[in-house]
């Protein structure tokens, strides 16, 4: 074989190994992204939960990925649009391999079957200190206080939770406190009302 023939054959060679290395990448996310499409993920590992667009399942109240952890820290059932079926709310912890420790929303709907889908979250803060998660419903009394809940405030999410002020340091506890109301409208999350009180 001529030197030609030889450098010609090494190039095809090398670009061949590259296509199939390429073809085999797996993109570097966190958490390993799944979508509900993916029919190799058995129902019975529960609802998918999201992060900053990123699905994830969660095995014992936790995913464990190379950028850090998330755990459930509370999850709430109720009825967010009056059609009878119980759906819920979470709050999520990601603990990450840097300092951060971010706590996020995350709103699912039942579709009538028994099944949760993934409707809305929301980034809640860095190192939080939570307080408390609600589905308002028939019964129920505003937190912290004896009065009811009123019929216009069924559906709707609330959640409270210690947040650091603009130039508090993150080895301090948080002191402002934040109460928000969020409704799924539409199939969307949407902020309805934010409070907050400083100490």
């Amino acid at each position: 074989m001529s030197g030609y023939c030889k450098f010609a054959a090494i190039l095809i060679a090398v670009a061949t190994l590259c296509s199939a290395c390429i073809n085999r990448a797996v993109p570097d996310s966190y958490p390993e992204e799944t979508t509900n499409a993916d029919t190799s993920i058995p129902e019975s590992l529960g609802p998918i939960y999201s992060i900053e667009g990123n699905e994830f399942h969660l095995k014992d109240g936790e995913h464990i990925g190379k950028e850090g952890t998330i755990s459930l820290v509370d999850k709430v059932t109720g009825d967010l649009n009056a059609d009878g079926y119980d759906d819920q709310a979470v709050i999520l912890r990601f603990d990450s391999v840097g300092s951060g420790v971010f706590y996020y929303l995350n709103a699912l709907m039942n579709d009538g079957h028994g099944n949760l889908a993934y409707v809305g979250g929301e980034f809640l803060g860095d190192r939080i200190n939570f307080d408390f998660l609600r589905i308002y419903g028939e019964g129920n009394l505003v937190p912290h206080t004896d009065i009811p809940i009123r019929q216009i405030d069924y559906g709707n999410i609330v959640v409270a939770y210690f947040l650091h002020e603009k130039r508090q340091a993150f080895t301090e506890d948080p002191r402002l406190y934040i109460t928000q109301h969020w409704k799924v409208v539409g199939g969307k999350l949407i902020l309805l009302e934010q409070n907050q009180d400083g100490n």
